[in-house]
């Protein structure tokens, strides 16, 4: 069995995504997941790393855009609080 590809994508307090360095608007998000979905057909999961101050509303589109593209494992992580606003900044 072939081993499934992971796509990280994060989520910060404020809502915005991002995978691999790259910020991402949801539309680009949406077509980011349909084009993984497209390259590892039944193979893709997706890991939404989520600031864990984030509004639930912003992973549950994450989670509806994977459901759009087919991609049915999606797993969910909480991340602290991003390192600039630990920092006071």
């Amino acid at each position: 069995t072939a081993k499934p590809k992971e796509l990280f994508i994060s989520v910060t307090a404020q809502g915005r995504y991002s995978s691999g360095g790259q910020v991402l608007n949801s539309r680009e998000l949406e077509e980011m997941l349909q084009q993984a979905a497209a390259n590892n057909p039944g193979r893709q999961t997706v890991i939404i790393r989520a600031d864990e101050r984030c509004h639930w509303r912003y992973v549950v589109n994450v989670m509806n855009l994977c459901a759009k593209a087919h991609i049915r494992d999606v797993r969910t992580a909480t991340a602290d609080a991003e390192p600039a606003a630990r920092a006071g900044a």
